[in-house]
């Protein structure tokens, strides 16, 4: 187990805002969680009529590729909750004392027996939340081994008698001596529920930032089933400037920054580290219009669908930096609100993926309202169409695309993280867009990152023929290379036969570039080819270079001579521009060879929406030399009518192959 330390300076600016003193930090700002529980303690909606209890469904499953976490507060309507984009929900909240007593649980279960019984139905699994914000009656809790039992006890029973799922802890303001304390109750309450219930889950709410060093990230996530991240609240209702609740990147704390943290200081256990995200924003008086303006009071809580409902009243700004959208006004003096929508989330669930979490989760459900735009986001990002995957979805071959960093990355939180990389266990590495595309068949083990390259075995045969092609961009201005390699190996998975140096990229592109080994045979006695992508560092830089669509494959027939290999159909489609759009947008691809080019929209449902080439004749702006393309779309359908902001999939074919990415209207 690793310690933490956390280093302060004195600085200006926003850095100042974040930077607050170790010894007091959690006694001054409390979490969303704390403040809207303290506000709504007097009000109890009555989520629906009390309903007969069904059991959960256990041949039910969500349609979702990853956990996803939803607290649900006692003070919501859960009108519009759908079960399909959800794998656990947690009824917030049963109140806990000093003693281990639960002092209110806000009309648990029959508060909550309908949206329970809809739950159930729908295979979701149902959570109690165990909440104390009082720091002393955490030590009281967690440092007496009777009233840590008389919790484990209560929580136990509650949940057994309501005939749900697992447990939620969110205790706030736990102090440093602690810490271990924290890790034995989450032992014992582990070892409680899991004797009752092997299937039961037990998690817990950990901060963004662990100021104190109060949290043992390690032991938690070895004893618990989740950690449930709660990445946002970077800037608070007593920040002394504006600035986004749950900055993406571009900050010195923000998501980005906590993930990476959390790997670190879990032993990199990212199977157990869910990535909550914020449905609400802070609306602050302030100085002016310009973001991170000094405040002039506290913020207030804004649930999205007010927030969003106000963006486009008073104009919707965007900080790239921090990928964050935002709006201000003037009622008498000046105000911003800053919040999350659907495209900033959908960024932030691109990094679930990317850093191999096991999901996310929201504070809080129903905080959209009957908006729809976050259940989109939702299912765009974790559960897209099949057909709308790379070449149909899930291939025989392994598909990526890969960030490969140099040794000394500053800041890791891909794929490819350098050391911390290694303890990975993931059975999914390999991803395409959102969706995690399984490793070939005939792979040996999971593809293992280290430092500055990635290596994946798969099962080969003495004599037949093989190809590794791919796509690389390099822009890194330092000199290096990078290079695709194969070795191959005998059965007895050490004995190195042939080290071939396959591809290389010496030259920095501003787009990517096509290589490809060829046909190449594997030698006598291979058993299996060790294929690894890497950067041949001339110089340590903290630039990353790109793989995508890295293909290894089996060759039928006869090898190809040298000359043929180009006209071997090799594709490559990239990210709209501008994205997201409201007029119109341009794509661009590059494709080898000769066969007909398609490209087409889609919705989410995977519904044809716009055809912009026809089948056969080559995209408008083609260079047959060069096997590149462009096409701009307006934002029309076939038949000519405009299409309703959202997120569309465009999706190019050409030579038997197929690519999509994901696009965004917003008007």
């Amino acid at each position: 187990m690793k310690e933490k330390t956390i280093i302060y300076s004195v600085t200006t600016g926003i850095l100042a805002v974040l930077l607050v003193c170790c010894s007091n930090a959690v006694a001054q700002n409390k979490s969303i969680h704390q403040l809207q529980s303290e506000s709504y303690s007097d009000s109890l909606i009555i989520k629906g009529p009390e309903v007969k209890y069904l059991p959960l469904a256990k041949d039910k499953s969500p349609r979702v590729g990853k956990t996803v976490l939803g607290y649900d507060p006692y003070w919501t309507s859960d009108q519009y909750l759908h079960y399909d984009l959800i794998t656990h929900l947690a009824c917030f909240s049963a109140e806990m004392a000093g003693d281990g007593s639960i002092t209110t649980s806000h009309g648990f279960p029959g508060t909550w027996s309908a949206t329970i019984a809809h739950a159930h139905k729908n295979g979701v699994k149902v959570l109690l939340c165990g909440t104390c914000f009082s720091s002393s009656a955490i030590t009281s809790i967690l440092s007496s081994d009777s009233f840590r039992t008389n919790a484990v006890k209560n929580l136990l029973n509650a949940v057994r008698d309501a005939g749900v799922e697992g447990v939620n802890i969110d205790f706030e303001g736990l102090a440093l001596a602690q810490k271990q304390n924290m890790v034995k109750f989450i032992h014992e309450l582990s070892d409680s529920f899991h004797s009752w219930d092997p299937a039961s889950y037990v998690s817990l709410a950990t901060p963004a930032v662990d100021w104190a060093g109060s949290w043992d990230y390690d032991s938690l996530a070895i004893y618990s089933d989740g950690l449930f991240i709660m990445a946002y609240d970077y800037f608070w209702s007593g920040s002394a400037t504006t600035g986004p609740v749950a900055p993406l990147d571009g900050y010195s704390y923000d998501v980005g920054w906590s993930i990476h943290d959390y790997a670190v200081y879990s032993g990199n256990r990212r199977e157990k580290m869910i990535c909550g995200v914020p449905y609400y924003g802070y609306d602050w008086p302030c100085v002016g219009t310009t973001a991170g303006s000094a405040t002039i009071g506290s913020g207030s809580a804004v649930m999205f669908f007010q927030a969003e409902t106000l963006a486009y009243d008073y104009g919707r700004q965007w900080q790239a930096s921090s990928y964050t959208p935002w709006y201000y006004y003037n009622n008498g003096e000046w105000h911003q609100c800053w919040y999350d929508d659907e495209i900033s989330l959908g960024y932030k669930y691109q990094m679930v993926w990317d850093s191999l979490l096991a999901g996310t989760g929201m504070w809080a459900l129903s905080y959209d309202g009957s908006r729809p735009e976050l259940w989109t986001a939702l299912r765009t990002s974790f559960n897209l169409p099949a057909d709308s995957l790379v070449n149909g979805g899930m291939e025989n071959v392994f598909r990526d695309t890969v960030a490969v960093p140099s040794n000394n990355s500053l800041k890791p939180f891909g794929w490819l993280d350098g050391d911390n990389a290694v303890a990975d266990t993931a059975t999914d590495f390999v991803h395409t867009g959102s969706y995690a595309l399984r490793h070939r068949a005939d792979c040996m083990g999971k593809a293992v990152p280290f430092l500055s390259f990635l290596f994946q075995d798969v099962k080969v045969t003495p004599g037949l023929n093989y190809c590794l092609s791919g796509w690389g961009r390099k822009n890194d201005g330092a000199g290096n290379t990078m290079r695709m390699r194969i070795q191959w190996f005998d059965s007895l998975h050490k004995n190195l036969l042939l080290d071939d140096t396959t591809a290389a990229l010496s030259a920095d592109s501003a787009g990517y570039v096509f290589l490809t080994t060829g046909t190449v045979a594997a030698p006598a006695g291979a058993a299996f080819a060790r294929i690894k992508l890497n950067i041949w560092a001339v110089n340590s830089t903290a630039y990353w270079d790109r793989w995508d669509d890295v293909s290894f494959t089996q060759v039928t027939g006869i090898a190809a001579e040298p000359a043929d290999r180009g006209q071997r159909t090799a594709i490559r489609l990239n990210q709209n521009y501008p994205n997201p759009f409201n007029k119109a947008t341009v794509i661009s691809y590059q494709a080898t060879g000769d066969g007909p080019v398609k490209l087409a929209v889609y919705n989410i449902a995977g519904q044809l929406v716009k055809t912009l080439t026809p089948p056969n004749p080559p995209l408008e702006g083609r260079d047959k030399r060069e096997g590149s393309g462009s096409v701009t779309w307006d934002g029309r359908d076939d038949n000519g009518r405009a299409v309703a902001n959202g997120v569309y999939i465009y999706k190019l074919n050409a030579g038997g192959k197929s690519l999509a990415k994901k696009m965004i209207i917003l008007r």
